[in-house]
């Protein structure tokens, strides 16, 4: 969890800061299912939760994100409601928060980064 966080957080800053400039290449939407079962790096997470691209539109092997719309803020708040608790505890907290209309797919996405 404390890393998807920091990448989650990396991410939206450095779009903020940077937006236009092309500096940010985003290699965690290239991580495929295997690479994020086997722990080879941080997982895209809170990006997946965040923004609107699908990574499964790239090729079959990579997750099929249909979850976006959630705010930083909005994870952030999930989060501190969870502190010391389970990567579970802090997908239902997002879940029971937030009406977004996307949650439905929330669970797919931790299921495949845990």
């Amino acid at each position: 969890m404390p890393e998807s966080w920091a990448v989650g957080v990396e991410w939206v800053i450095t779009n903020d800061v940077y937006s236009g400039y092309g500096i940010y290449d985003n290699l965690y939407q290239e991580y495929t299912i295997s690479k994020i079962k086997n722990n080879e790096g941080y997982t895209p997470l809170v990006i997946d939760l965040i923004d609107d691209v699908n990574q499964r539109s790239n090729g079959t092997l990579l997750p099929n994100d249909q979850v976006e719309d959630y705010t930083l803020s909005q994870l952030e708040l999930a989060l501190v409601f969870t502190m010391g608790s389970s990567w579970w505890n802090w997908r239902t907290k997002i879940k029971e928060m937030y009406n977004n209309p996307t949650k439905e797919h929330v669970d797919y996405l931790f299921q495949t980064y845990y």
